[in-house]
């Protein structure tokens, strides 16, 4: 692509503001906000795009270069639920006011940061961050064509047992086209989800063929709340083919070994990992009668992993509940 020379860039301007049609009152037809974030006060959704599952390729870092000739210094591709809004503020709104109440609530729900930048430190040409997403969508697209101002970028992550929630803010000003004129919201928000083998529940006869076969078996259907060894309810069937298991087999005795990702501190996984293991031995105990001299409980921490901890798919793995049988 090459850049414009001035007479071919003003036409360009002329045409683009006769065929950019006045902005609706109401948001787009089919959209709505994100069920974790919230829009600011007065804005409305001018385009939208969700799909249950995709790849995505994330910005971490500035941009280098004409805007003919851009270099990301650092992206990373996800796979996983996206979603991806375009919002239009009320006027009289600057992007630092904007910006800084979608990054409140991104930190009072617990994301942390992996990327910020404002104005000319994201690049000359980040304003092509969120241009692709919109590059068929009519007028949208012109947003993000040139003239942005103030712009202020977020790249920000939660981490959760069920899968991480990537959340990217993009908040500038166009001023190019008198009638697109104003504060824009572009809001990202990638949904990580744990591959399919991590999600398959194991029936107590497969349980006891692999204990038998290799003295362990790794159980992947109880889940707990972040940060938390409170048995999410979703958990009872896997729970209940442990039951079943230890009925079958009277002489049966294991231990429950809790294992979690590299998130967080030594201690702190050690400790989780634990609370966990003794959480589902507990629940043994008191929901199925099972003598608690047949249960032992361990916490492994992140010092048993099955899959390597730099992806969300592997960490999703080592996330695990272990049966392993007792001497």
């Amino acid at each position: 692509m090459s850049a414009l020379s001035g007479p071919r860039k003003l036409v360009c301007a002329v045409i683009l503001l006769l065929l950019a049609p006045p902005l609706s009152a109401q948001d787009v037809e089919g959209s709505k906000d994100h069920p974790m974030f919230s829009r600011y006060e007065g804005s409305r959704i001018v385009a939208y795009q969700h799909r249950a599952f995709d790849e995505y390729d994330a910005v971490l870092g500035p941009v280098k270069g004409p805007y003919y000739e851009v270099e990301w210094e650092k992206r990373q591709d996800f796979e996983g639920r996206i979603t991806r809004i375009l919002y239009r503020v009320p006027d009289g709104r600057s992007s630092l006011e904007v910006f800084r109440n979608y990054e409140t609530e991104l930190n009072n729900n617990g994301f942390d940061a992996l990327f910020q930048c404002k104005k000319e430190a994201c690049g000359e040409s980040f304003f092509l961050m969120p241009q692709p997403a919109w590059k068929d969508s009519g007028w949208v697209r012109d947003v993000f064509a040139t003239n942005v101002g103030n712009q202020r970028y977020l790249a920000s992550r939660l981490q959760r047992d069920e899968g991480d929630v990537y959340a990217f803010i993009y908040v500038s000003e166009h001023g190019f086209l008198n009638s697109l004129a104003g504060t824009y919201v572009h809001l990202d928000v990638v949904e990580m989800q744990p591959m399919e083998t991590a999600m398959v529940k194991v029936g107590a006869a497969a349980m006891h063929k692999d204990i038998t076969n290799t003295g362990r078996v790794a159980v992947y259907g109880i889940h707990f709340d972040t940060d938390s060894s409170n048995i999410k309810p979703e958990s009872k069937p896997a729970i209940d083919e442990i039951a079943r298991l230890l009925e079958d087999q009277p002489e049966l005795k294991i231990f429950v070994v809790g294992h979690t990702d590299n998130q967080g501190g030594v201690q702190y996984n050690m400790d989780l990992s634990h609370r966990r293991a003794t959480a589902v031995r507990d629940a043994l105990v008191s929901d199925y009668a099972v003598d608690i001299e047949r249960l032992g409980a361990v916490g492994m921490g992140f010092f048993g992993p099955v899959a390597s901890n730099r992806t969300e798919e592997g960490r999703a793995l080592n996330r695990r509940v272990e049966l392993v049988e007792q001497p």
